[in-house]
């Protein structure tokens, strides 16, 4: 199934990619792949008629001589069936190949995800990886932020032929994102007949940690536990095709619906409750939150300074000083409300966010499209595709709340305030109602500061419904004119368009004015805002105060505010070129039979992205979702020329079968307009090249290198994205009564010395800046690759190939990652990175507005990155006659480097075999995919699987300056143990035209790795549910059967 493609020994041997277009070979092709269920399939030798070739990923040439220089992957289109898989990133994502950072649907973000799923090359980021259909650019997944990349989603997985993936740089080619590589998916065309395919499946998980259940059960929560099947899947097909006047053309169609119900975290026994890890044992890790409820409300009152720049003392109710056990002045401290009256100090029965999150979102699919080709004339074909997806994402995340930086005021005159609270968060009455804390910088404004955080449970989950609906419509002729000459104009168009609801949300105004109360006439408890008339829908929050009190529905009415964003890329390219060998013009090397080839081409791209928020998200009033949803509408313009070339040097002598030279060169020149602004910019022009050598000795091996200078211009998110305020995952050492960093290193990130110590404790989640950039200019990749591919005849179907690649990348589109901007302020105080750090009034980075507190994390072409690594395939076949055929296929990947370098002139840190910190998620050093395929007499086919990924160790702190690595050796897991998964699948031909599938994937059910998803340093990247669910299996054995009919 997956298999690197065999690219030819010889031109007289040159045989897998030379499929003539005749009914004939169609039907040997079709005969093949079937074949090739095989994983081990290297595609076999074939005599070709040399008419008409199969472009290989890579290069638009079709000369059937051309060799590449370029490693290619191929997954054929049996793998779909042995993994059962409904989503194509699924099946893609297990390549060694692939650094996954999430899987179906985001599933690693479980408060983010876009509904998209995209293909991570090297683990470079996903916008650094091409992705083609038929050869033409897959336009941007979403509108949204995360979404700049191309969303496999669009591409049914029952259509595909095979996939193509090719490392290394390929922009000279393809044009910009080319720079990890291209995964091209080859379609199905000139299909006959009426065929339906059908899948049914489901996860089953047996929930029987027991050292997971222990922490839980410790922690007061009743574990999931036992047996548990969720995820429903179904799968459904219809692919239908037919030759028409007389086979001069033909029209292919194709419908599928797919869907899965999702699972949620509370289902899994290792992701249930929030775990909290710190020490290198199991008995160190505790659960975050309560299983008792209800979940009162926590004050956490700030520390504020009087005039003379000196902080004021907490109270008690008689006016005395709060002391601590050493006998100092209490500045500031956090209490919960008890339901048996009075408050305990601390943070008390916090909420467990977890239960209500995905593990794996729920989704429903739609792709429907046609497909078709005539020959015009003898010389000219004309052809089209149309392709149409909509897919409907619903998530639910836990409820929202006041989350302490979104309310940090509190009214003194609030009648609901007993004599130990008033004075707790207000002071003494000093007389006239002016309170000792409702003094600040010299002024009286009747609130006190201090933080209100409470969990708005009554609401029940915040629901976020995404709808993505994609049109994409490719149009052309190719044709021969005098001579041989081979030409193609093209023609595309594409629309995805967003519409996403979210409900059970509440913004800070409405949660403000509900939680202002004060007494009417009558002395009863009502909203500010309703007394002075300027809000008298306003419902007071009683039970803020009061958690005896009965909650009233009328509140829920009051906070829940619907919001809606919508937004839309287009995409317009318009292409042409025109190639033929010049040998019957005698331009050829003396020592080579064949020509030069050569192709020239020109293109032409349009991307245009809007976006539009209602006014609550707008305007970012909506608590816990991150910023607003600013409008954006701009667009980029690239005009392209390039050209590819093909030289046989040396041809038939001994020991140089082949010897070949390809080149390639693209010019490109750019345009960017922010529509909304009325800005024009952005304007640059960019080279791309390539130049490679392939060496044939013999008919058993070939040797092929290749260096390619790529380039990835800005998207249109990363140059029009307005600039605002966001959150990222990350601790602020400063924060607390106990801050893990010094006064003086606070004290360089701006923290004024009298607050230290007396910063708010931050939830993990601080303020950063985020934003496009106009000015940005495109990324720079430098790739080189050279392998081998051996056949040798001693053992008649082995295969084994090895490529060594290098990816290094400069002028990297990139933020400055805010967790290194903190922790290199702290650790050195260069004003390069202090600058950077904005806290507010409280010291804090975590109040609002975020567009005034926060680390700057905007744009910029700043980073660098080096991946260097070794991937190695072996496939080998042998019949055993009347006992059947086994076929044997080993992929896979080791990398000696991946490392990076975020700011010039700072330490440059390699991630590889490492996770947490700026690292993020996991980076196995060495993975593979062990393929075992059975083929019987009698109509039988059994296949298994290995996956498997080394280890990796937990980051603790990376030097700024340096880029050494310190590792966390206290802390659970100090190092993620190596995995393997096992996959099975069987094939039953009941009939001739009626295949059965039944199979298995993570037979053994193996749990992911145990992450306290608050053990973490810095980002936590697509950590989630105290796990990754992006690199490791999260939900349990996949069960699936399936029924395939030819008619």
């Amino acid at each position: 199934m997956v298999h690197r493609t065999v690219t030819l020994l010889s031109k007289t041997n040159l045989k897998g990619f030379q499929m003539k277009r005749t009914k004939k070979n169609q039907l040997l092709l079709t005969t093949l792949l079937s074949v090739a269920i095989l994983p081990s399939l290297a595609v076999p030798v074939l005599a070709q008629d040399a008419e008409d070739s199969i472009i290989v990923t890579g290069t638009r040439l079709k000369n059937k001589n051309i060799l590449s220089t370029s490693p290619v992957t191929t997954v054929s289109s049996e793998m779909f069936n042995i993994r059962g898989t409904t989503d194509t990133v699924d099946l893609i994502n297990t390549l060694p190949q692939i650094i996954t950072t999430g899987g179906s649907q985001n599933t690693g973000f479980a408060n983010g995800a876009n509904g998209t799923s995209t293909v991570n090359l090297r683990g470079l980021g996903a916008t650094r990886t091409l992705v083609l259909v038929n050869g033409k650019r897959l336009p941007y997944g979403s509108p949204t932020t995360g979404g700049f990349a191309s969303d496999i989603n669009l591409v049914p997985s029952q259509l595909v032929e095979r996939v193509e993936i090719v490392t290394g740089g390929a922009s000279a080619v393809y044009g910009s994102d080319a720079i990890a590589g291209v995964a091209n998916f080859i379609l199905k065309k000139n299909f006959e007949g009426f065929v339906v395919d059908g899948l049914f499946g489901f996860n089953q998980s047996n929930n029987n940690s027991p050292e997971v259940q222990d922490i839980i059960t410790a922690a007061g929560f009743t574990p999931a536990s036992g047996s548990i099947t969720d995820n429903e899947t179904y799968d459904i097909s219809a692919i239908m095709g037919a030759n028409v006047d007389g086979g001069r053309g033909n029209m292919t169609a194709y419908f599928r619906y797919t869907s899965n119900s999702g699972v949620l975290m509370g289902d899994r026994d290792f992701s249930q409750v929030a775990l909290f890890g710190f020490g290198p044992t199991l008995n160190d890790i505790v659960g975050l939150g309560s299983n008792q409820g209800p979940f009162p409300t926590t004050f956490n009152v700030s520390a504020i300074l009087d005039p003379a720049n000196n902080p004021i003392p907490l109270v008690d109710a008689a006016g005395n000083t709060l002391l601590d056990a050493a006998g100092n002045p209490v500045f500031n401290g956090a209490f919960s409300l008890n339901q048996g009256g009075g408050f305990t100090d601390g943070f008390n029965n916090a909420f467990n966010f977890n239960p209500l999150n995905p593990l794996r979102r729920a989704v429903e699919r739609f792709n429907a499209g046609f497909s078709g080709n005539y020959d015009i004339t003898d010389n000219i074909n004309a052809y089209m595709d149309f392709g149409f997806t909509q897919s409907n994402s619903p998530q639910q995340i836990a409820p929202s709340a006041a989350f302490g930086s979104s309310i940090n005021r509190i009214n003194c005159d609030n009648p609901l305030l007993s004599a130990e609270l008033l004075a707790r968060i207000c002071g003494v009455d000093t007389g006239g109602g002016v309170f000792s804390r409702d003094v600040a910088d010299g002024t009286t404004d009747g609130f006190a500061p201090a933080e209100i955080r409470r969990r708005f449970v009554e609401g029940g989950p915040r629901t976020d419904d995404r709808t993505l609906t994609n049109f994409r419509f490719v149009g052309g002729f190719t044709g021969t004119l005098k001579d041989g000459w081979d030409w193609e104009v093209f023609g595309q168009y594409a629309n995805t368009s967003l519409t996403r609801l979210q409900f059970n949300q509440v913004t800070s105004t409405n949660v403000a004015k509900a939680l202002d109360i004060v007494s009417d006439a009558s002395g009863n408890p009502v909203c500010r805002s309703f007394l002075n008339g300027t809000d008298t829908s306003c419902i007071p929050f009683v039970t803020a105060f009061d958690v005896n009190a009965t909650f009233d529905p009328r509140l829920q009415q009051y906070l829940d505010t619907p919001s809606l964003t919508q937004g839309a890329i287009e995409q317009q390219i318009f292409g042409a070129n025109i190639q033929n060998g010049l040998g019957q013009y005698g331009i050829q090397s003396p020592w080579a039979s064949d020509g030069v080839s050569v192709l020239l081409g020109f293109e032409f791209r349009r991307d245009r992205l809007s976006t539009q928020g209602d006014g609550t998200n707008a305007g970012g009033l909506l608590i816990g979702a991150g910023g607003p949803v600013l409008p954006t509408n701009g667009s980029t313009d690239v005009w392209e020329l390039y050209s590819e070339l093909s030289v046989p040097l040396i041809q038939g002598r001994e020991f140089i079968q082949d010897l070949s030279f390809t080149g390639a060169f693209r010019y490109s020149e750019y345009g960017s307009t922010d529509i909304r602004n009325g800005v024009t910019g952005g304007d640059f022009n960019a080279s791309t090249y390539a130049a490679g050598l392939s060496w044939t000795p013999n008919d058993e091996i070939r040797i092929r290198g290749q260096y390619q200078r790529a380039i990835r211009a800005p998207n249109i998110g990363e140059l029009f994205l307005p600039t605002n305020g966001n959150l990222t995952t990350l601790n602020d050492p400063c924060a607390g009564n106990a801050p893990t960093a010094t006064a003086a290193q606070c004290a360089n990130s701006g923290l004024n010395p009298v607050l230290f110590g007396l910063v708010p404790p931050d939830s993990g989640q601080l303020n950063i800046l985020v934003g496009g950039n106009i000015g940005l200019t495109p990324e720079v990749a430098d790739t080189f690759t050279i392998g081998a591919i051996i056949t040798p005849s001693q053992v008649p179907g082995l295969t084994i190939s090895v490529d060594y690649f290098n990816i290094a990348l400069s002028n990297v589109i990139s933020n400055i990652p805010p967790s290194f901007s903190l922790n290199t302020c702290l650790q050195t105080g260069d004003p390069q990175f202090c600058s950077l750090i904005n806290r507010g009034s409280d010291g804090s980075l975590t109040q609002l507005p975020r567009t005034d507190n926060h680390i700057v994390a905007t744009s910029l072409n700043i980073a660098a990155a080096d991946t260097t690594g070794v991937d190695g395939h072996v496939t080998y076949s042998y019949d055993f006659g009347k006992w059947g055929s086994f076929n044997w296929d080993y992929n896979a990947s080791y990398y000696f480097e991946s490392s990076t370098l975020p700011v010039p002139g700072q330490g440059q840190f390699d991630c590889a075999g490492f996770y947490n910190a700026a690292c993020g998620n996991p980076t196995s050093k060495y993975s593979h995919v062990f393929s075992t395929t059975y083929q019987t007499n009698y109509d039988v086919q059994l296949s298994a699987v290995w996956r498997y990924k080394s280890g990796v160790k937990r980051i603790n702190s990376i030097d700024g300056t340096t880029g050494a690595i310190t590792l966390d050796t206290n802390a659970i897991p100090a190092e993620i143990p190596a995995y393997s998964y096992f996959d099975v699948a069987a094939f039953w031909d009941v009939l001739p035209n009626v295949r059965f599938r039944v199979g298995i994937n993570n037979v053994l059910d193996k749990d992911p790795p145990l992450v306290p998803a608050f053990a973490f340093v810095g980002p936590t990247g697509n950590s989630s549910g105290n796990t990754y669910p992006g690199n490791y299996d999260v939900t349990g054995r996949f069960i699936f059967t399936g029924l395939n009919v030819t008619f």
